[in-house]
């Protein structure tokens, strides 16, 4: 049962609550869930880890912050992306964009393939689900159309996915790699 978190109204304990959010988002990015707790959290922030439950109920709470951040920060960044198209920016490159902020955002993180933790996997099912609205809501917003869109969308995330992975194995040539995918992606949407 959650308790009820008072929201700081003074200076110096909204930094550091905000202070607390930063450091997790970078250890969660880093480190993935089952190696973050709020042990490591209110250490990195230089906190007691009673401050840390001042602020949050637990570190699930801390790791929904993020995704929430980044599911609106990638609602600004696919629509401006595919805006570009009205000043006749070609696709590949809108593509080759996004490909690479969303690997260096989400995908590049070791808490992709924790598959293993249930509360994990479902609070990403959630996450992929709302990514690929914004990504499918974006393109309509800009005038690109894609057939059969919540399909072809979730196949796109799930290149950009195994991007990651064959990036991670490549030994050859890195920029081959990313144009083959780029390529793909492009040819799924309508243009």
């Amino acid at each position: 049962m959650n308790r009820s978190i008072k929201s700081p109204s003074q200076g110096r304990a909204i930094n550091t609550r905000n202070a607390i959010i930063e450091v997790a988002k970078k250890l969660f990015h880093k480190n993935g869930y089952k190696k973050t707790n709020t042990i490591i959290i209110a250490k990195e922030a230089k906190v007691s880890v009673g401050i840390v439950y001042s602020y949050f109920n637990d570190k699930k709470e801390l790791f929904e912050i993020w995704l929430n951040e980044l599911l609106s920060k990638s609602d600004d960044y696919f629509y401006n992306q595919f805006r570009l198209k009205e000043y006749d920016v070609e696709l590949s490159l809108i593509i080759k964009n996004i490909l690479e902020k969303v690997s260096d955002e989400f995908f590049s993180s070791p808490i992709v393939y924790e598959k293993d933790i249930p509360y994990v996997n479902k609070t990403l099912s959630i996450f992929f689900n709302k990514m690929e609205n914004l990504f499918v809501k974006a393109c309509n917003d800009t005038g690109i159309f894609i057939k059969n869109s919540e399909e072809v969308t979730h196949i796109i995330l799930n290149l950009i996915y195994d991007y990651n992975n064959d990036l991670k194995n490549c030994k050859g040539n890195k920029e081959i790699l990313k144009n083959k995918y780029i390529q793909i992606i492009c040819s799924l949407i309508n243009d």
